[in-house]
């Protein structure tokens, strides 16, 4: 469970910190853009465990967790480098990758609101990440583990852009802006290591 958990919160702070970066630009997020973004990341997570499941029928178990723990810590790795990525690529960019390198261009009609469909745009980018981690993540979980990690990373993704949100709000008039990628890559080395050594 312990590992189910930090899964959950490794993918979660995607969420959170895009959730923050739109509380500190006062951009709001209604409760079905939210739904939806949490939604699609839960659907990109199961897609990810049910290709983890094949893929660990292919190798025996201990193999399995092993692979999937270095998996994670090399994630995580590039996590880190996603900041400085951030900070060599020109503003200018469009698309995918300018919401990659910032959240706020979700908000494609600048109405300081986000819609479903902004939403949903929006949650295509955060499940790169979902993916990824469900993928590395899975090959060492037990069915068990998988399904509790797919219904706790839907409420879990509501709370976290929530909790982002107004910890955003709150602090708009102090911070501008705010890059959790460091975070968010130490929690997958750390949960690559538990892996990885079986801890």
């Amino acid at each position: 469970m312990r590992d189910v958990i930090l899964l959950v919160i490794v993918v979660s702070i995607d969420c959170f910190a895009a959730a923050l970066t739109y509380g500190l630009a006062k951009i709001k997020v209604g409760i079905k853009s939210a739904a939806v973004i949490s939604l699609v990341g839960s659907v990109i997570l199961w897609l990810s465990l049910v290709i983890a499941d094949i893929l660990s029928r292919i190798f025996s178990p201990e193999t399995a967790q092993t692979t999937g723990g270095l998996l994670l810590v090399l994630m995580g790795i590039l996590m880190i480098s996603k900041r400085l990525i951030r900070k060599f690529i020109k503003e200018k960019q469009r698309g995918f990758a300018a919401i990659f390198l910032d959240e706020k261009k979700a908000d494609l009609d600048n109405s300081k609101d986000l819609s479903v469909k902004e939403a949903f745009f929006l949650a295509g980018i955060l499940s790169t990440d979902c993916f990824l981690s469900g993928l590395a993540a899975g090959l060492g979980f037990s069915k068990v583990q998988k399904i509790s990690a797919i219904t706790l990373n839907f409420f879990g993704g509501i709370f976290a852009i929530y909790l982002g949100l107004f910890i955003g709000w709150l602090f708009s008039k102090r911070i501008k802006n705010v890059d959790l990628s460091v975070l968010d890559g130490l929690v997958l080395i750390m949960l690559g290591v538990m892996l990885t050594f079986h801890i």
